[in-house]
């Protein structure tokens, strides 16, 4: 594991943090943020490509990112992995493993990343003297379990097109969900773990974007995206992603 404190004499509290309403929920009071600002370790940078766990070690922390983006992924066999997910900014890493044996998966920095962590010990404390942040914890683990699932269950139902239309819009769903564009943003991961992650080619996604593109449902310009006509991509799942 690839994680180093960063160099900075200067540390941003969690009181003072301009994440703390998307880490913590409403039920933890900004009186309450001094008891976990006192044993969460801040400032740690993950070099690119650099492990923050593995899968089948023990779990020990678990993780908010602060900035940067993150993925997760599976170990299929030797030298194969499959992403699983993807994290961004202000997004909580390692959650389901939370009374688990071993890591159920690894989780990779995709760029120069900076986290917070707690440890799994310190978390189980805080838990009990916070009651609103145990019953969040426990709802963000079941939820991302739900999440995690649910998107395997899709994918697998899915053609390509299906595919990035629900990557899209539930890409757009998670900016909102931190006050940014939903209409705008930068694609998190390259085109081949994107590819990955839907369970399709480069070619096969470059296509398909190209194919959006020429329509006039979205432009492409590198890894920015640009959503013209988001009723289309609904009416292509013929559903509606919350």
């Amino acid at each position: 594991m690839m994680i180093s404190k960063k160099k900075s004499s200067f540390k941003i509290s969690c009181t003072s943090c301009a994440l703390r309403f998307v880490c913590f929920p409403s039920s933890v009071s900004l009186l309450d943020l001094p008891q976990l600002d006192a044993i969460i370790e801040k400032d740690q940078i993950v070099s690119v490509d650099n492990s923050i766990f593995l899968q089948n070690d023990k779990p020990i922390h678990i993780y908010a990112v602060r900035s940067g983006v993150v993925k997760s992924t599976i170990r299929i066999r030797d030298g194969i992995e499959q992403i699983t997910n993807f994290y961004l900014t202000g997004d909580i890493i390692g959650i389901e493993n939370v009374g688990a044996q071993t890591y159920y998966d690894s989780a990779y920095a995709v760029q120069k990343t900076s986290v917070c962590s707690i440890s799994m010990e310190n978390l189980k404390f805080i838990s009990k003297e916070l009651q609103g942040l145990h019953e969040y914890l426990l709802h963000l683990a079941a939820k991302q379990l739900q999440v995690n699932q649910k998107n395997m269950l899709l994918l697998n139902q899915m053609n390509a097109l299906e595919r990035v239309a629900m990557f899209l819009l539930t890409l757009a769903t998670r900016y909102k969900s931190k006050q940014l564009s939903d209409t705008q943003f930068y694609l998190p991961l390259s085109k081949a773990d994107i590819s990955n992650y839907l369970g399709i080619t480069a070619e096969t996604f470059s296509r398909t974007l190209s194919f959006l593109k020429k329509n006039k449902i979205i432009t492409v310009k590198g890894r920015l995206i640009k959503i013209i006509d988001k009723h289309y991509l609904y009416h292509i799942l013929d559903t509606t992603i919350k």
